[in-house]
């Protein structure tokens, strides 16, 4: 079971480096894309989405999400 958890890993962390114009960021690129320091942007408590009850160790902020929010604020 190890070995699958680093290979989704691994598979995880290609598929962010590669150029995909996709509305899923990482915690750095949601505190970026919204301005932010990291701690700044944890203390807002954003909604995120992650797989961690399948054994995915993958958390992601919706771009459209966090628009909306911050226009809620």
């Amino acid at each position: 079971m190890e070995g699958l958890e680093k290979a989704i890993n691994k598979l995880t962390e290609k598929l962010a480096e590669s150029n995909i114009d996709s509305p899923w960021l990482n915690q750095q690129e949601a505190a970026a894309y919204l301005r932010m320091s990291i701690p700044t942007f944890l203390k807002g408590r954003f909604k995120s989405h992650n797989l961690f009850e399948k054994g995915i160790a993958v958390e992601r902020w919706n771009r459209n999400e966090l628009d909306q929010e911050m226009l809620k604020r």
